[in-house]
């Protein structure tokens, strides 16, 4: 449990950089963070003892979860579980080309990028309101499913309405069908994106100003216990 300090004083300071990477470390943190846990309760006998050493237990479990809690929301903004933070002028960025993609691809087929553009412009913009951000995260998918299934019926229409007229057989409805649709997909998932993104980012800061307290309070209980067992 001590080692997992190495990651946060690793990821400080600079004069730490001989001793291996802070990704390599970052690895390691959360290895010991689950390993150190597993431990300490097989140390316990996974029973209740004084009260020092409760307050030490459940510090330590109230620590871990934290961490699982933590490390969900740090892969929703990052590119992999050990990849570079996100920001959302790249995301925006990435969104715009879509945009550009879409405007191409759905000249010809009447309804489905306004029906898309829509749900971008009332669904990417970034609210500073956090109850706003709350309940955009809740409804966004069901939101984004329900554009799906307009813009995907408006696509059909338009294929099977055009299919005689150029003369596609079954095979180029099918792969037009499957190209357009992942298109759709695409484009909605990246403003899915977007709007959660802006949560995720305001929970991981709320976040990490909880779990530090929460890593000193276990730090002391643990010092405590330690002294009480060799005084006492």
């Amino acid at each position: 449990m001590a080692a997992l300090f190495i990651y946060s004083f690793r990821k400080r300071l600079n004069s730490w950089d001989k001793i291996g990477s802070t990704r390599a470390w970052f690895k390691i943190h959360m290895l010991l963070g689950i390993l150190g846990p597993i431990f300490i309760l097989f140390h316990s006998n996974f029973s209740l003892g004084s009260v020092n050493s409760n307050v030490a237990v459940f510090s330590m479990l109230l620590v871990a979860l934290s961490g699982v809690f933590g490390r969900y929301i740090y892969g929703k903004i990052h590119y992999d579980l050990y990849g570079e933070l996100a920001n959302l002028k790249e995301l925006k960025n990435k969104l715009n080309q879509e945009k550009e993609e879409v405007q191409l691809q759905f000249a010809q087929i009447p309804g489905v990028k306004e029906e898309l553009f829509l749900f971008a412009d009332n669904n990417s913009n970034l609210s500073f309101d956090l109850t706003n951000s709350a309940l955009r995260f809740f409804t966004i998918r069901w939101k984004a499913h329900r554009a799906y299934l307009k813009s995907r019926s408006l696509l059909l229409a338009n294929i099977d309405h055009n299919a005689p007229v150029y003369n596609w057989g079954h095979f180029v409805k099918k792969l037009k069908k499957k190209q357009l649709e992942k298109q759709i997909k695409g484009f909605l998932n990246q403003s899915i994106r977007i709007a959660e993104f802006n949560l995720y980012e305001r929970l991981f800061s709320f976040w990490h100003m909880l779990h530090i307290p929460f890593v000193f309070i276990l730090f002391l209980a643990v010092a405590m216990h330690i002294i009480a067992i060799n005084r006492y």
